[in-house]
């Protein structure tokens, strides 16, 4: 397992992994966490398997 700067295709499995991780407090927009990541690339990343399953993401930001 690895960790890994955010790409397109990563997109779909993040916002999977936030639907069931915060469906009690409410979700956030696509727009809103590509945001995030486009204020600071360098800082974002998923945390994924050799067999290519996000397992988790990491978007720091300022």
């Amino acid at each position: 397992m690895d960790f890994t700067r955010i790409v397109e295709s990563h997109w779909n499995s993040i916002l999977a992994i936030q639907a069931s991780s915060y469906s009690d407090i409410g979700t956030e927009d696509l727009e809103v966490l590509k945001s995030k990541h486009e204020a600071s690339p360098d800082t974002c990343f998923v945390f994924i398997t050799k067999g290519g399953v996000i397992l988790g993401y990491l978007l720091f930001h300022p």
